[in-house]
């Protein structure tokens, strides 16, 4: 049965942004886990393409960190 969840499913882009947007803002994976109640191997699973970030988590990330969602799943 597949999941009903959108995620942003092994989106390249996301990956590496979502890392840049954390680091620009100032955060530490620790921190960002601590926000979210993920933990930090969570949060190193999205940054690595590991995981895929739903589209609520994502829409929450880029409200938190200052970025449009746009900017992480567009070329």
């Amino acid at each position: 049965m597949k999941s009903t969840k959108k995620k942003l499913d092994k989106c390249e882009y996301a990956k590496r942004r979502i890392q840049g947007a954390r680091v620009a803002a100032g955060y530490t994976q620790a921190e960002l886990a601590t926000v979210f109640g993920v933990s930090p191997s969570a949060i190193s699973k999205w940054e690595n393409n590991i995981y895929a970030v739903d589209l609520g988590t994502a829409e929450k990330l880029c409200c938190f960190l200052g970025v449009d969602l746009p900017y992480l799943i567009e070329k």
